[in-house]
């Protein structure tokens, strides 16, 4: 029965490294773990075979005690490495996952140019946020006047520079504090949620808004001169709150600017 204790060790070296290995989530590690253990094992499987008193000598009590703590170190130890780096490999494996799915959750809510949030997401956090206390919230549509023409002008890397100062400008009135949010809603068009007291409130901070547009000086391109066009529509104007009424009425605002001039604020009670 000795002469086989030396077989089932290595038997079941061969069978424990596998099984461990089958923990580690990477395919391509996972693969290499399980052959490199069980070439291990069946190495000590052949040389036992084959000089099977290496691996199990004469007995007496000193050498059958250190056999077992031979063994004991040497099992403990392999088993404490597999899973040390099975753990590890998983640990990696799901800190990628993890970075992953909030890389994706951020680019799926902002704006690749500008990193404002996106239009889905503003629509959500109309349905989901100013639905609950609509009252004191308006919305602040605007875009840039003549963007197309200076980006046909002076390039379309000004234009996108244009866009890109324009949205930090907001982002930096925005205050996220009282549910605020401020997005970019089409390709020169932002809307800016804003929470105000009152309507003279909502439109001078629009208008505040306004003249610090206009106020830019562009160092690089000293000839290029923006300003913003917008519309602001209270959304508890809405008996019923729906948002695609919202939006159609401050869309609405933006295209009265064709024909009313540019570089101004209106509000939806002017109207006429």
């Amino acid at each position: 029965m000795k002469d086989f204790i030396p077989f089932l060790i290595c038997a079941g070296s061969i069978l424990v490294g596998p099984f461990l290995s089958s923990f580690i989530s990477n395919r391509k590690i996972r693969f290499t773990s399980a052959v490199l253990t069980m070439l291990v094992g069946v190495t000590l499987y052949v040389l036992a075979w084959f000089f099977p008193h290496l691996l199990m000598p004469p007995p007496s009590k000193g050498i059958v005690y250190l056999d077992f703590s031979a063994n004991f170190v040497l099992v403990g130890g392999a088993i404490f490495f597999i899973c040390s780096f099975a753990i590890n490999a998983y640990v990696r494996e799901r800190v990628q996952r993890e970075r992953l799915v909030a890389k994706l959750d951020y680019l799926s809510k902002h704006d690749d140019l500008t990193e404002l949030y996106n239009r889905r997401f503003v629509i959500q956090y109309l349905e989901n946020i100013v639905w609950h206390s609509r009252e004191r919230y308006y919305m602040f549509m605007f875009t840039i006047d003549d963007l197309k023409a200076l980006g046909d002008s002076f390039g379309h890397v000004v234009a996108d520079r244009i866009v890109c100062n324009v949205a930090h400008a907001l982002w930096e009135t925005v205050n996220e504090g009282v549910g605020e949010c401020g997005a970019r809603y089409g390709e020169e068009t932002f809307l800016f949620i804003m929470a105000a007291d009152s309507d003279v409130d909502a439109f001078m901070r629009a208008d505040a808004f306004r003249e610090k547009i206009s106020g830019f000086i562009w160092n690089n391109t000293p000839d290029v001169r923006i300003s913003i066009s917008g519309g602001i529509v209270p959304c508890r104007d809405e008996n019923e709150f729906d948002r695609e009424r919202l939006l159609k009425k401050v869309d609405a605002l933006l295209d009265g600017f064709k024909s009313r001039g540019k570089n101004q604020v209106r509000i939806f009670m002017d109207v006429g």
